[in-house]
């Protein structure tokens, strides 16, 4: 997504001082996609919503997420995100920030500045792998449509220093300066040099150009190159191979302050996986980082997506990213009905999300069932299964 000189791009980002930027507030818009294009709509605060975020305690239990453009849904209409759907399953009204583009840092100054105040049973913080590196940079790189101009654009910060937390650029600056190579951004992100010098020599040999571009040799390379990264764990992100470097040190310091800012409310912290993980099916080394922070008994609680993901079969996961920008697909928010796999975690995860929708039916006036096996979900029947065991522990059941 670009972020230009400008105060909006296409009228749907919008300048922030505290966080970066967010969308623009009370926006209708269809943007282009895979399927022909989905539809955003924003409230007055500048989230997608098709609704206000009341502060005051709803009848229903209420969920605040946060994430990325993962979260946020780009690719699909607000009612098929996993966080509108989840709250359809779980009979819960979840209020969604999440802002595309953004990485951890950001969504705990989101919190901070929207959320702190509003009444709610449970938070979800939805980690997006490739945040390892955003909240290691000043900037995000772009190129300014107009002058076609690699430029640089400033965001929110935090520093480690002596086990604290140090804010930078706040207000976040306005100016776009030009990349001219001095600011480092790429932190916490490092290229294969063996798979890249493959890469090329590859797209260098002659003759080859109509073979590639065959249908059939297309899927083929796909498949080939997908069980390469696989086979090798291939990934750019150096940070979650121990807890002894930089990106996880300042990763697990934002979380521990999230934690510490949510205070009584339970909190679940979901970690996203990136393409090179549910595409390939790299094995997701970063989920045990991730639950070293679990500690249940002060409603601290960590889920795994990840894992599920990653093992379905290549067809599968060859669903599960749009081809342009590689968010999530209809299918792997949970929008689609296919039976992804049998099995008696399958079952186990059917038996606990029929629970959820039971008890919510029962307990919460006005609940509407879903017409589908949530157990047939992928995403989504991670999500709610792993509620059905923790939902009653967060005071909401």
């Amino acid at each position: 997504m670009f972020l230009l000189t400008q105060t909006t791009h296409r009228m749907t980002i919008q300048y922030d001082a505290a966080v970066g930027h967010r969308y623009t507030p009370n926006l209708r818009a269809r943007i282009p996609g895979d399927d022909g294009g989905y539809f955003v709509v924003t409230n007055s605060l500048g989230f997608r919503s098709d609704h206000e975020f009341d502060r005051a305690a709803s009848r229903h239990p209420r969920i605040l997420m946060f994430g990325d453009s993962y979260t946020a849904g780009d690719d699909v209409s607000n009612a098929d995100r996993y966080s509108d759907q989840l709250g359809r399953m779980l009979g819960a009204e979840v209020q969604n920030y999440a802002v595309p583009g953004t990485g951890t840092d950001q969504h705990l100054l989101i919190y901070e500045k929207f959320a702190r105040e509003v009444e709610a049973d449970l938070v979800m913080i939805c980690v997006q792998i490739d945040s390892f590196h955003r909240i290691q940079v000043s900037h995000r790189p772009n190129i300014d449509r107009v002058t076609g101009r690699q430029i640089m654009v400033p965001k929110p910060y935090f520093e480690l220093r002596n086990g604290n937390l140090v804010l930078h650029q706040v207000p976040v600056p306005r100016e776009r300066p030009e990349d001219t190579g001095e600011v480092d951004l790429e932190a916490g992100k490092e290229s294969s040099r063996w798979y890249d010098n493959l890469h090329n020599a590859y797209l260098k040999v002659p003759g080859l150009s109509a073979v590639r571009h065959s249908p059939l040799f297309k899927e083929l390379g796909y498949r080939a190159v997908s069980e390469l990264n696989r086979a090798t764990g291939k990934h750019p992100y150096p940070d979650i191979l121990s807890d002894d470097t930089p990106g996880w040190k300042l990763m697990s310091a934002i979380l521990r302050r999230f934690i510490a800012e949510v205070k009584t409310r339970p909190l679940v912290i979901v970690p996203i996986p990136t393409s090179e993980f549910y595409y390939h099916g790299v094995k997701p080394v970063y989920q045990p980082l991730f639950e070293t922070l679990e500690d249940r008994a002060a409603g601290i609680h960590v889920f795994d997506v990840s894992t599920r993901l990653v093992n379905l079969p290549y067809k599968i996961r060859r669903t599960l990213g749009c081809e342009i920008g590689g968010h999530f697909t209809p299918m792997a928010n949970g929008d689609s009905q296919p039976r992804i796999a049998t099995g008696s975690e399958d079952q186990r995860c059917r038996e606990r999300t029929e629970a959820v929708e039971a008890r919510a039916a029962g307990d919460v006036g006005g609940t509407q069932r879903l017409d589908r096996d949530p157990g047939d979900l992928v995403l989504l029947s991670q999500l709610g299964g792993g509620f059905d065991s923790r939902w009653q522990d967060c005071g909401s059941g």
